[in-house]
């Protein structure tokens, strides 16, 4: 200590008294935050020549191995221990702090770091933990996140590499970690100090983010290290990163906070490579639950209106919108892509997502080349594949029909998203074309009907209920129930109907279903390229190429895929499904190749979009009419027609018939008219496009091939043989 004395009286003429210096270090070591500033500022007075000096005595004094924080100090020896190496933190903090330290004592900076750091570790973890036996009185717990910030600060802006090798194996991001959950608590900290160390756990992931490019692993071995900190609950994290977005405007303009906020959630969620099913998982689910997409798809909208002020009123200093906005796209593109992706994905639209991107695309300044490389993707590749369930539809179908009221499709229509938006637009025509089908034709035989009567829920305006012995048959009343049991011959179909297959045709392959229908109308359309498929493979006149495969039809891609497999290859594709396939399999046999097994499949919605087996008679071969067209030569003919076909397992083009979807989109794009603004003259006529197909589908008549579709109700209700008969179809001999 006494060398230490020396030292500062010599190399600052500001030092004051050996006596004084004496007395300033001795209490500085015992926790007094007013001396150990006062230590600091004597350091950054010190003349550059004593620097090197004072580093190494200071360092000699953490040459003691750090205890557990746990560790309760029972002797003087091991209280003067812990006070000199407090004292040490803060006096290198004071040499480094004003300036550039000369090379000799940055040189013994980066020699002893490993000590500094164990150090580091200890008084982090004493400042943190509120079972330490020695917790530290509240200035002092503040002084020591001071302190601490300012080596993470230090270390990551001047030595990068040390930074980067200590942040994992050196245990940094531990620390980091705890103590940016302690400033969470604002009643023991400052509130200012979080988003400093916000920043830091974005930097430290960010190097561990490098890291993992160079070794797989590293990054779920970081987001292990923050899990492992709140005790494995996901959660914790999620609340505290996620409160900040309750009320962005609280967010000081002048930091970056809300970057590194929207940058951790990517990091912490986004799957590594090489990893599986890694801890992102965890966070993901985390967030998830605890509402990221509502609250970054506001935070998207937020931003947008501040991009609209004028410099004055704006919320967000003008250099940031950039970074925030690419780190909002890629969080949605990753919430869109989970499990239950679907529901995100109406979240988007009913949160004014298209309406954002519309008022962007005004701003192209804002969208950098990331930003729109990720729209690019979440508007072509991932939310049309949610399109294949129904609620998502119209709820996208509800949100183009608002930016179409307020006139902003135009500037996606021009903009830098235009051949984006252009592509998402047609997806989205079309499947408003089907529902509109779905809702004229389809979306009432969800009715189950009375076995007996054969009146439907919406007929009878009362619920049915379900014999008790099949779960199958249902019934309007006991009357109708008793009739079928004494009259009827349902007592000798119950048995039958409680066979696994009958549960299987009931909860797997409900004829009704938006994504078995769609995939039926898609299946028709390219009747002619399929068939033309199978028949280079079989010889239609004498094999059953129907008997043991199934017509798929794949969602999982835009365009979707169609192609003709066995039904053992489908089942390979499936999880835990085997049993369901083999119950295919056997109908199919039984029928000697007179159905059509059917499979719909998407690649976005969990259970809701897995495999959707259904059967179609032998004769929805014969039911595509019309002039038959080659992708080009279609494209070439109907400049308007942006539908694209179905394609192979090689991916070709299949060639296809104009279906009724085809037509009324092209009747739409040639004669809808978008009213002017203050036109009263066409108060009836239809508003948006949306609007206008609707009504032309509304107007129109079933088309009649789609009578083959009931074939399905006929196997449930029937069985085989039975629905045969009723539908006039005859087995092969």
């Amino acid at each position: 200590m006494e060398k230490l004395v020396e030292i500062f009286e010599k190399s600052s003429s500001n030092a004051g008294s050996k006596e004084k210096i004496r007395r300033t270090l001795s209490a500085a070591a015992k926790g007094s935050v007013k001396d150990l500033r006062a230590v600091s500022d004597l350091g950054s007075l010190m003349r550059p020549g004593y620097m090197p000096e004072a580093f190494i005595l200071f360092c000699s004094f953490l040459d003691a191995p750090a205890p557990d924080p746990q560790q309760r100090f029972s002797t003087p020896s091991q209280r003067l221990t812990r006070d000199l190496a407090l004292l040490s933190l803060v006096g290198i903090c004071g040499i480094l702090g004003p300036g550039s330290a000369p090379r000799p004592a940055i040189n013994t900076f980066v020699y002893n770091w490993s000590k500094i750091l164990n150090w580091i570790r200890y008084f982090g973890g004493v400042a943190t933990d509120k079972t330490s036996p020695n917790p530290p009185d509240p200035a002092l717990r503040l002084y020591i996140f001071t302190f601490m910030n300012f080596y993470v600060t230090w270390i990551s802006q001047n030595r990068r590499a040390l930074f980067e090798g200590t942040i994992l194996n050196g245990g940094l991001l531990d620390i980091i970690v705890k103590v940016w959950l302690a400033t969470e608590d604002t009643s023991i900290t400052d509130s200012s100090d979080n988003p400093r160390w916000v920043a830091h756990l974005y930097d430290g992931l960010v190097a561990a983010s490098k890291l993992n490019k160079q070794n797989e692993g590293q990054m779920d071995k970081a987001r292990k290290v923050v899990l492992d900190a709140v005790g494995g609950d996901a959660s914790v994290v999620a609340k505290q990163l996620l409160r900040h977005l309750h009320h962005p405007t609280k967010i000081n303009k002048e930091n970056t906070e809300l970057v590194n906020l929207v940058n951790l959630f990517s990091l912490l969620t986004i799957k590594s490579p090489g990893v599986l099913d890694g801890v992102q998982t965890v966070f993901s689910n985390a967030f998830l639950k605890n509402d990221i997409v509502p609250l970054t798809a506001k935070l998207l909208s937020f931003v947008v209106e501040d991009i609209t002020r004028s410099d004055r009123r704006k919320a967000l200093e003008e250099g940031t919108y950039v970074n925030i906005i690419r780190g909002i796209m890629i969080n949605l593109q990753n919430c869109e892509q989970a499990l239950n992706g679907m529901q995100w994905a109406v979240a988007m639209f009913k949160l004014g997502f298209l309406r954002s991107l519309a008022i962007l695309s005004k701003y192209p300044q804002y969208l950098g080349s990331a930003s729109i490389t990720t729209i690019k993707k979440i508007l072509i590749e991932d939310l049309p594949q949610y399109f294949v369930h129904r609620f998502v539809v119209i709820a996208a179908i509800r949100a183009a029909k608002e930016i179409s009221l307020e006139g902003l499709t135009q500037s996606l229509e021009s903009g830098p998203l235009a051949e984006h938006w252009s592509r998402f637009e047609s997806v989205l025509l079309d499947r408003t074309v089907f529902n509109a089908i779905y809702q004229r034709d389809f979306a009432e035989i969800d009715d189950d009907e009375c076995f007996t009567c054969k009146r439907s829920k919406k007929q009878l305006q009362a619920p049915l209920f379900k014999c008790a012995g099949c779960e199958v048959a249902t019934y309007c009343s006991k009357e109708c129930q008793t009739t079928a049991w004494k009259r009827g011959n349902h007592k000798e179909k119950c048995k039958q109907m409680r066979d696994p297959w009958f549960g299987f045709l009931k909860k797997k392959s409900a004829p009704s279903g938006f994504l078995q229908l769609l995939g039926a109308f898609e299946l028709h359309r390219h009747l002619p390229g399929l068939m033309e498929q199978i028949s280079k493979d079989f010889d239609l006149d004498t094999e059953k190429p129907f008997q043991n495969s199934l017509l798929i039809l794949n969602f999982g891609r835009v365009p979707p895929v169609a192609c003709l497999e066995t039904v053992e290859t489908v089942a390979g594709f499936g999880s835990g499904a085997g049993s369901y396939f083999q119950l295919v399999a056997n109908l199919l046999q039984q029928a000697k190749g007179a159905i059509i097994g059917v499979d719909v499949m998407g690649d976005r919605g969990g259970e809701k979009a897995a495999e959707k087996p259904f059967f179609l008679p032998y004769t929805f071969l014969d039911t595509a009419r019309g002039i038959v067209y080659d992708p080009g030569e279609a494209k070439r003919k109907f400049s308007d027609l942006t539908r694209m076909p179905a394609i192979d397992k090689k991916g070709r083009g299949l060639r296809f018939v104009l279906d009724e979807i085809d037509i009324v989109v092209l009747e739409a794009r040639e004669h809808f008219r978008a009213p002017s603004p203050g036109d009263t003259t066409s108060a009836g006529s239809p508003k948006t496009i949306y609007d206008y197909i609707e009504r032309v589908v509304a107007r129109r008549q079933r088309d009649p091939w789609t009578d083959c579709l009931y074939f399905n109700d006929l196997l449930l209700k029937g069985g085989l043989e039975e629905a045969m008969r009723d539908g006039n179809i005859h087995l092969f001999t």
